[in-house]
């Protein structure tokens, strides 16, 4: 047993060797994140630049409103949505404790990046649960909706802040962003096998994004009970009780109207959707431009209290050993026929 363990440490510590270097950051004034960002190399400190985006300004409010808005939009696929509601039925019996599932495990790879160790340990507890699902529910884990997913994560939080008319990525940041979940998306296991394909740029990324959304998904009763339990779990973690239309009213003013359209969402109100953008873009704002950037990561923050929130614990990570997938495997994405969509 000894001689495993030491075996295993051994093979993490060969890991590191593959762990992109982090450049020391000068912290001082108080809007260093922005000025750090464009002192970097996207190209080689793409995993770092992430994590001064995400990690820094944002806590586990926005985190939490990127979840209940991805959400619906990764199963716009009735079989994905079916799979959720009908099959695991978690999104809708356990709504708090499949958040925490999903953004414990985010927090962890924004903090470390995807050439950590630790991140790669993550990312395969991740595959074998899906490939045990698999095999219990066969055909609901294409290849496509790991992209799909990615993508929108990568580009999510940007499409939010130019939805409300604050600023989006620079530069840099896309590049970051492009290539931080293209390493990321080529350590998942898809039905199919490893996900070896990704959108080649930032402006792809953006182009597979509108593809995927403007597919003709067929409107399903599993996408709409999953789309009003993921805004049910929001206003529950949130809002008190009499507040939850206001948090349904944010809910659908920072949906895409096509999001709305496939799981079946209702409008916002025309001038509820003004008042809330533009709270948003103050927001948005204040926390970039105006207000002094944290000089610790919001994982830090949480790691200081007494009592450690269950969206910040280590998640459960499989030995190292058992990681067949590297980071920046991903090939070049192609144009995929009708069928590939079915």
């Amino acid at each position: 047993m000894e001689a495993i363990i030491n075996n295993e440490e051994q093979l993490r510590q060969e890991a590191f060797a593959d762990y992109m270097p982090r450049a020391e950051l000068n912290k001082r004034g108080y809007h260093w994140v922005e000025r750090e960002i464009e002192k970097l190399d996207p190209y080689t400190h793409y995993e770092q630049i992430w994590t001064l985006t995400t990690s820094y300004y944002y806590r586990d409010f926005i985190l939490n409103v990127l979840y209940t808005l991805g959400m619906p939009a990764f199963t716009m696929a009735p079989k994905t949505s079916s799979m959720l509601t009908d099959n695991t039925g978690q999104v809708l019996n356990d709504q708090q404790f499949r958040l925490t599932e999903t953004n414990h495990r985010f927090w962890q790879w924004f903090e470390l990046g995807p050439s950590h160790p630790d991140v790669r340990r993550s990312l395969e507890t991740v595959n074998k649960i899906h490939m045990a699902l698999n095999k219990k529910f066969p055909g609901h884990y294409p290849a496509r909706d790991f992209i799909y997913t990615c993508v929108w994560i990568a580009t999510g939080l940007h499409r939010v802040k130019i939805s409300v008319g604050a600023r989006g990525f620079s530069e840099k940041q896309k590049i970051a962003a492009h290539l931080f979940w293209q390493s990321l998306c080529g350590q998942f296991r898809s039905q199919e096998g490893q996900i070896e394909e990704f959108p080649e740029s930032w402006d792809a990324m953006m182009r597979h994004a509108e593809e995927f959304e403007n597919y003709p998904w067929a409107k399903s009763d599993s996408g709409k009970k999953l789309a009003e339990a993921i805004t049910q779990q929001f206003n529950d973690a949130w809002l008190p009780s009499f507040l939850h239309w206001a948090g349904r009213q944010f809910v659908l003013t920072l949906q895409t109207p096509r999001t709305r359209e496939v799981m079946q969402m209702d409008k916002p109100n025309p001038l509820m959707s003004v008042i809330i953008k533009k709270v948003v873009w103050l927001v948005f704002t204040m926390k970039e431009r105006v207000l002094p950037h944290s000089k610790i990561l919001t994982q830090e923050r949480a790691r200081k209290k007494s009592v450690l929130s269950p969206t910040h614990k280590e998640p459960n990570m499989a030995k190292i050993s058992q990681c067949p997938f590297h980071p920046n495997v991903t090939k070049e994405f192609i144009a995929r026929t009708a069928s590939w969509w079915k």
